[in-house]
């Protein structure tokens, strides 16, 4: 044991007296030092990570935003538009709009015909321009008949009428008004109605048919796609075209009979009272054949005479008397005829009028654009598919969980 102590202690000493450091130590140092990662101990931070919850209650409010706006209907300007729906206005905006809409439904019963006036006898006259066993309606009054009908497909006419509305978002609402009036009278069209103010507004058009395009591209050019609802109406008034050529031609066939009529009537009377003078001159010369033989015959004759004239002279007052009846009745048929001739001659002026009246309607396009002020905020909902309040609230959320990561892999 004591062999092994002496031998560790003489080892010890000889390594002692052996130890030096080789010439280039400092070099070797160096670039062993270099080649060691050397690791820097990061101090923990004090306190706890930021609560993960707040990332969840951003995303909450999120979702309830988007229930809330997709239950309300109020959605993104830009889904609505897309979606064909039109933006919503204020009510005294919606209820300018709506004139458009009365007009579109009264187009449908515009062309009406009307029945013509009765004459003073009461007598048949015309009921929606047919003849009726039924009395007449009281003078001046006026029956109005909804002329719409289904039209057979043989008929491939088309009387198209097109009812145009359009509502433009913008920030400068009583600029756009002023140059839409312009583009209006610009396309040879015209301004029926104008409301401005510094939020809303509206101008009713009517502008020609074959410039409605280009008119219709001048609009939707004056602000953005996105800003531009459109809404066009077409309808074919064929049914109303051909209600109007069958009432002319039932007015026109039943003026050619009433003439015809009259002409019967008048003739009639005149054959009457061409009978009755006859036979007042026959008597007369009957009369006058019995004075003569008066004056030679005998007593008994004389009496017989004059009983016969006396008889003939009671006829003759009969006959005048019927002269008078055929007079009176002569006179009130050829009223009654020729008041229902007046009548059904302006009635047909009338027809012609309303066929003229559905040409030139459906020569032109009839609407109104409607104007919107817009603010920032809907500018930015409209560029963004959603509530923009929702994607705000979502890039919160996404804050607060890179926040909540990046001081939880730091504790």
């Amino acid at each position: 044991m004591i062999n092994q102590k002496n031998i560790n202690n003489v080892l010890e000493s000889w390594g002692n007296s052996k130890r030096e450091l080789p010439p280039n130590n400092e070099v070797l140092k160096k670039q062993v030092m270099s080649s060691i990662p050397v690791e820097i101990n990061k101090t923990a931070p004090h306190g706890r990570a930021p609560s993960l919850w707040f990332s969840y209650a951003f995303t909450a409010m999120a979702a309830v935003t988007l229930v809330v706006s997709y239950g309300n209907g109020e959605v993104s300007r830009n889904f609505a538009v897309s979606a064909g729906s039109s933006v919503s206005l204020p009510t005294e905006v919606a209820l300018e709009e709506s004139y458009d809409v009365d007009n579109q439904n009264q187009n449908e019963e515009y062309y009406s015909a009307k029945t013509v006036r009765q004459d003073s006898a009461g007598e048949t006259v015309a009921s929606g321009f047919g003849m009726t066993s039924t009395p007449a309606p009281a003078p001046d009054m006026y029956i109005y008949e909804s002329m719409r009908q289904t039209p057979p497909v043989s008929d491939l006419r088309e009387f198209i009428k097109i009812n145009y509305n359009a509502t433009l978002r913008t920030r400068h609402v009583a600029d756009l008004i002023g140059r839409t009036e312009v583009v209006v009278r610009g396309f040879g069209g015209r301004v029926d109605s104008l409301n401005s103010s510094d939020k809303w507004g509206h101008v009713s058009f009517v502008v020609p048919k074959s410039k409605f395009d280009a008119f219709r591209e001048e609009i939707t050019s004056m602000v953005g796609s996105r800003f531009v609802v459109e809404q066009t109406n077409s309808q074919n008034l064929l049914g109303t075209k051909q209600s109007i050529e069958a009432n002319q031609k039932q007015i026109d066939t039943t003026l050619v009979q009433l003439k015809s009529d009259r002409a019967q009537v008048v003739k009639n009377h005149n054959q009457n009272i061409s009978l009755y003078q006859t036979r007042i001159s026959s008597i007369n010369l009957e009369i006058t054949t019995l004075q003569i033989e008066y004056k030679q015959a005998t007593p008994t004759r004389q009496a017989e005479i004059i009983r016969r004239i006396n008889e003939m002279q009671v006829e003759i007052g009969n006959i005048e008397n019927e002269i008078i009846n055929e007079n009176s009745s002569y006179n009130s048929r050829i009223s009654r005829l020729d008041s229902q001739i007046k009548s059904y001659g302006e009635a047909s002026k009338e027809v012609r009028a309303q066929d003229n009246n559905l040409t030139e309607d459906v020569a032109t396009v009839t609407g109104t654009i409607s104007f919107a002020r817009i603010n920032l905020w809907e500018m930015l909902d409209t560029y963004v598919p959603g509530p923009f309040l929702a994607w705000i609230l979502l890039a919160l959320a996404l804050i607060a969980y890179l926040w909540h990561r990046k001081y939880a892999v730091a504790w």
